[in-house]
């Protein structure tokens, strides 16, 4: 074999797929555009939903669709109270829209993102009792994301991922009623949060997650999956893991993480760059000598 080692290269800022990325990066240029330059004229923007407006359309007194109120439906989803609002629903995003096109793909996680804020203004209309109220912000989209995220890591095969997802999701339920019981947290804030919308936006993200991955099973199912090798992976440490895994159907175990940090891995993410400081990962003869092999094995 020839040639020497690829090149270093640098890791990505974010670990993160395209379209998660791509709908973080639409937040920031929504809320640049509507609040800091203040192209939209602040509060008084047709991109903010306005409930009272909305509901004016509906009814024999109606004043019948309007295209504006209809844009807020969705356009308030990019616009926010502030930097820490902004900053909150961004990370939120980043987070758990990963898991969600990793699984289900671009296309349907812009499609839920989209779905979830619109249902989350609905559901503000619906359940907001007659009151006046204007929406701003993602948080019906990205309680959409999560829901769907928290399904997702339920669904995984160990115990670790579905601990996480079932912690998610009473975490975001367990917030929105805390929320509904104390008026939309309105004592600490200027403002009132929507929990109608979270509520909203979450029911379309639990939906929808729970209709792919049920699609997905009836799929497997149809096909009887006669042609499929079944490997378990992660979270599995012990032999118990391994034995459990192969019992319950398991064509085969993969080991990774266990195998590779008992050889004195320290997870410091630079696999890829020929820089292992432990001589792991790398092809460059002085850090492959600080691996003591004999040792290790």
């Amino acid at each position: 074999m020839t040639g020497g080692p690829p090149p270093a290269g640098n890791p990505p800022i974010f670990n993160a797929p395209p379209a998660t990325i791509g709908l973080c990066a639409s937040l920031v240029v929504g809320y640049l555009i509507t609040d800091l330059l203040d192209l939209g004229g602040g509060w008084g923007s047709i991109f903010v939903f306005d409930v009272t407006a909305f509901r004016g359309q509906f009814g024999a007194a109606g004043t019948g669709l309007s295209p504006a109120i209809m844009v807020s439906l969705l356009g308030h989803g990019f616009m926010h109270a502030g930097l820490g609002h902004l900053a909150a629903n961004t990370l939120f995003l980043l987070a758990f829209a990963t898991p969600v096109e990793r699984t289900l793909g671009a296309g349907r996680l812009i499609a839920m993102f989209i779905a979830s804020i619109v249902a989350g203004a609905l559901a503000l209309a619906w359940l907001s009792g007659g009151e006046h109220a204007l929406l701003v912000g993602a948080s019906g989209g990205v309680y959409g994301i999560s829901g769907a995220a928290a399904l997702i890591l339920r669904a995984r095969g160990n115990e670790a991922a579905r601990r996480t997802g079932t912690g998610l999701l009473v975490f975001l339920v367990v917030i929105s009623v805390v929320l509904a019981l104390t008026d939309g947290a309105s004592g600490l804030f200027q403002f009132r949060i929507a929990w109608q919308a979270h509520l909203g936006g979450l029911a379309v993200g639990l939906a929808v997650a729970g209709w792919a991955l049920a699609r997905a099973r009836r799929h497997l199912d149809a096909k009887r999956a006669d042609g499929v090798t079944l490997i378990i992976t992660g979270g599995l440490r012990t032999e118990a893991d391994f034995v459990k895994a192969l019992a319950l159907g398991a064509d085969g175990v993969a080991v990774a993480n266990a195998a590779i940090q008992a050889i004195g891995c320290l997870g410091m993410r630079a696999c890829h760059t020929n820089n292992c400081p432990v001589g792991i990962a790398t092809q460059r003869d002085h850090l492959r000598a600080r691996l003591i092999v004999e040792r290790s094995a």
